[in-house]
């Protein structure tokens, strides 16, 4: 069981939460990297120095503990709606902060970083990013996303992108570094049993 950063205000740094995490005896966290206009703890990448970086990377290694990167989802990339509110938005419209957000988990020790699935024609951009991944023992966790104008995302969608997108990685790639996130409650949103979606993808 991993504890996830992505309501919590509380805190900043991941070492705080991987030491929160271990005094709780949970397995590890799922720490988000971004910019919420509702949450200004969060960080980016970039935000990350190389001392930083060798910190979170101690905390990790000394702790035992597992961590999971979750690519941004939401900031200042996209454009706003017409209540002033930031939108979720594509990772693959800001594919050099995706890539950056991989070199990072690959500096820290993480053993996971999950990217939403959100539009199913951009697989190319997809595979890029998970490229970065190689030489890594890193999995890039593709998540099952929820409705959107590209994709109606039920299992057997989910099932028939991850299909597609395979053929385009390399075969260490696909092998080492490619994986599944399962959200059930994005398939709940979607009108689908998760139980039988979980059988579905496996």
């Amino acid at each position: 069981v991993l504890t996830a950063t992505f309501w919590d205000s509380e805190l900043w740094h991941p070492a705080a939460y991987i030491e929160k995490a271990y005094q709780e005896n949970i397995l590890g966290v799922e720490y988000y990297v971004d910019f919420h206009p509702f949450n200004l703890n969060k960080l980016l990448p970039e935000d990350f120095s190389m001392p930083h970086r060798d910190l979170i990377r101690e905390w990790v290694e000394h702790l035992n503990m597992e961590l999971s990167i979750h690519t941004a989802i939401v900031g200042p990339y996209s454009t706003p709606n017409y209540m002033g509110e930031q939108l979720f938005y594509d990772p693959v419209d800001v594919i050099d902060i995706q890539k950056e957000t991989v070199l990072l988990a690959k500096d820290v020790g993480a053993t996971s970083l999950v990217l939403h699935l959100v539009d199913p024609d951009r697989l190319y951009e997809l595979a890029e990013i998970i490229e970065i991944a190689d030489g890594s023992d890193i999995r890039v966790t593709l998540e099952n996303y929820y409705s959107t104008e590209k994709i109606n995302q039920t299992s057997d969608q989910f099932i028939a992108v991850l299909e597609s997108l395979i053929p385009l990685l390399t075969k260490r790639t696909r092998e080492m570094n490619l994986g599944v996130t399962f959200d059930p409650g994005h398939y709940n949103i979607e009108g689908e049993d998760p139980v039988v979606a979980a059988s579905r993808v496996g």
